[in-house]
C-alpha cells in the first residue's frame, strides 16, 4: 500500500464531558493504527474532571473559552499537523482495532478519492 502511514490529527471539543472522554480516548489508543496519531482535546472551560482525564492520554489540550464548538473545532484544526483531520464527539467509541486503518487505507491507494 505505502510505505509510510500518515498521520492523522484528531480534534475533540469538549465541555463537561467527564462521563464519556476515558472511554473515547481509550478507544482511539486502542487502535493498532500503524502511523502516528495527533490527538487534541479542546476544552472549553469545563467544570468537571474532563481536562484532568484528558491530561492522563498523549493529547495536547487546548483550550477554548469561548463556548462556541465552531471555534473550538478551529483551534484543533489550526493546531494539527497531520495528512489528515477528523472531528470526534467526546462520547464516541470508536469499534474494534483497526477503524483508523480501514479509513485511511483506501484515501492513500486512490488519489482520486
Amino acid at each position: 500500500m505505502t510505505r509510510s502511514w500518515p498521520t492523522i490529527s484528531i480534534g475533540i471539543p469538549t465541555f463537561n464531558e467527564s462521563s464519556n472522554i476515558r472511554r473515547s480516548l481509550e478507544s482511539i489508543f486502542r487502535q493498532k493504527y500503524p502511523g502516528k496519531l495527533e490527538v487534541f482535546v479542546i476544552d472549553d472551560d469545563s467544570t468537571d474532571d474532563t481536562v484532568a482525564i484528558a491530561k492522563k492520554y498523549p493529547v495536547v489540550v487546548l483550550r477554548n473559552g469561548n463556548h462556541d464548538l465552531g471555534i473550538g473545532k478551529k483551534i484543533g484544526l489550526d493546531h494539527a499537523s497531520g495528512k489528515y483531520f477528523m472531528f470526534m464527539d467526546a462520547d464516541i467509541d470508536l469499534c474494534g482495532f483497526n477503524w483508523f486503518t480501514k479509513l485511511i487505507k483506501p484515501l492513500e491507494v486512490d488519489s482520486s478519492l
